[in-house]
């Protein structure tokens, strides 16, 4: 059988939408009616919907759906929060998000970045998130994370990039003082330094850097 969004929540979507963006919205929002998730007997979700927007809103539903906890903890991250969820562990997430200064970069490129069709498509994610969020407060894993805007969407995924470095294994090495000191000649003040280029689009975009120190970690 077909998985539908359900009916009885709807007026609480409109109502959560109208407080979220009151009258002021200036872009067109998804109607969760024209959304259609079902699930093969294997769990995996066919997404239908009218357009590009409604099957992205239904992604981020499904993604809701499958692991609402994973997705809350990349956020708390990119907030500086997840050490309130997952202590220690958490904390090295947190500092990976700040030195990353992924807020700010999106917050200097996003108008420019991204066309008005793509950033469309970025606002039905959120929805879909704050949507899914609204109507299931139970799970909410700290108060105060949503509604989460496009912009944060998207400095989630840059720090997410970031993961796929393996450079948080580093940092945590830090963190769980499990890092091993290399005795070597000091050639200078050396410091790890994420900075994105001097020159994007006619803009300085900001960077972060930690204090220099005469030996690496390795």
């Amino acid at each position: 059988m077909p998985l539908r969004l359900s009916a009885s929540v709807l007026p609480a979507f409109a109502a959560f939408l109208f407080l979220l963006f009151g009258p002021s919205a200036t872009f067109a929002r998804v109607q969760p009616g024209d959304v259609e998730i079902v699930r093969d007997h294997y769990g995996v979700p066919h997404i239908y919907g009218r357009t590009d927007a409604d099957a992205i809103y239904g992604l981020a539903w499904a993604g809701c759906e499958d692991d609402f906890a994973t997705v809350q903890k990349m956020l708390l991250a990119l907030e500086g929060r997840l050490a309130e969820a997952d202590g220690k562990d958490g904390a090295v997430l947190d500092f990976l998000s700040f030195i990353s200064g992924a807020r700010e970069i999106v917050d200097t490129a996003y108008d420019a970045a991204f066309t008005p069709a793509f950033k469309t498509k970025i606002e039905a994610f959120a929805q879909g998130l704050n949507d899914y969020a609204s109507a299931h407060p139970e799970e909410l894993l700290r108060p105060g994370l949503f509604p989460v805007t496009p912009k944060q969407i998207v400095a989630q995924y840059v720090v997410t990039n970031m993961l796929l470095t393996n450079m948080y294994l580093d940092i945590q090495k830090i963190f769980w003082a499990t890092s091993k000191l290399r005795n070597q000649p000091a050639l200078g003040q050396q410091c790890l330094c994420l900075q994105p280029p001097a020159h994007h689009r006619g803009q300085n975009l900001p960077g972060r850097q930690l204090a220099p120190a005469p030996r690496r970690f390795v």
